[in-house]
């Protein structure tokens, strides 16, 4: 076999469709079957998704929940979990936990002594947190003389 075999390297040689339009393509599948194929997919995808999950160990899950505490603002500032510090904006695990050992605070304005709490955050602090005086420890049925 050499190069002059194939017919379009031949001379002379003129295809059977010149100036023709190529014949139309029909698709593989019709939008229909597409759309059949579709529906028994999805259908399936949900039986194999109830046969992974049993109904009785999704009400188990769902009992093992626990109830989500909300959090009222302003919190006290010598009495707040490191967990209700952390729900306000711009504190996270270290800042609270600096909070915590740097207790107890006379005043809001105190939060400065703590690294990372600047006069602008103090700002956006201030608005979430209050102190509360102490209890005082004397009895009160004894008046002072």
């Amino acid at each position: 076999m050499g190069i002059n075999d194939r017919d379009y390297m031949r001379e002379g040689y003129v295809p059977a469709n010149l100036g023709k339009k190529p014949p139309k393509r029909r698709p593989r599948f019709s939008f229909p079957t597409a759309v059949l194929v579709a529906v028994i997919l999805g259908i399936l995808a949900i039986f194999v998704i109830s046969l992974r999950t049993p109904a009785d160990s999704a009400s188990e899950q769902v009992q093992s929940v626990e109830p989500i505490k909300r959090v009222v603002y302003p919190l006290d500032l010598n009495t707040a979990t490191p967990e209700e510090l952390m729900t306000i904006p711009q504190i996270g695990p270290a800042t609270a936990k600096q909070i915590i050992n740097s207790r107890p605070f006379e005043k809001v304005e105190d939060l400065l002594t703590v690294y990372g709490i600047g006069e602008a955050k103090l700002n956006v602090l201030s608005q979430y947190l209050t102190i509360t005086p102490p209890k005082s420890e004397l009895p009160t049925d004894i008046a002072p003389e």
